[in-house]
């Protein structure tokens, strides 16, 4: 398995690499080209290869930007799990290879080789929780900054002078 593949995967064997690689086929995605749109349904996920994907959600009158997904990176894998609808849109940014796993392979491999399913598990896990601890970060910037941005403008003692607190 490519390199940057190992940050997830990186407690799998070779043998157990060779076998995850065999599950998965090779898309090949021109730049600009979407992978899925939000709200979209399936069960694959999929392993950039190559190149990089933009994820946005579309909001009224504006695209929003979430995240990049670079060589390493996961992409579907809420969906994967869960069978939800996609919860964004994902776009190639760049010429880009993918290695897309269907959820009937994964089943087929939790079945076959159980070691080797939990291991999978395990990676997606570890995305889930790095992903999880970002977006805690984020929250609490957010839920900070307005207080903050106040109290560096000094706008609430500019606020409390015209009341006349």
């Amino acid at each position: 398995m490519a390199a940057p593949v190992d940050r997830y995967f990186k407690t799998l064997t070779e043998q157990e690499e060779e076998a995850v690689l065999a599950m998965c086929s090779r898309i090949e995605m021109a730049k600009g080209e979407i992978l899925f749109k939000k709200g979209e349904q399936s069960t694959s996920m999929y392993i950039v290869a190559e190149g990089e994907f933009t994820v946005t959600d579309e909001k009224p009158a504006q695209k929003v930007y979430i995240s990049s997904i670079h060589p390493g990176g996961l992409i579907g894998e809420m969906s994967f799990l869960d069978e939800s609808p996609r919860s964004a849109t994902v776009t190639a940014k760049e010429n880009s290879v993918i290695l897309r796993m269907t959820k009937e392979d994964f089943v087929r491999t939790l079945l076959e080789a159980p070691a080797l399913g939990t291991r999978l598990l395990l990676a997606i896990a570890i995305l889930l929780v790095d992903r999880l601890r970002k977006a805690d970060a984020a929250l609490t910037s957010l839920a900070t900054s307005p207080s903050r941005l106040i109290d560096e403008a000094g706008l609430a003692k500019a606020v409390e002078s015209v009341r006349g607190f």
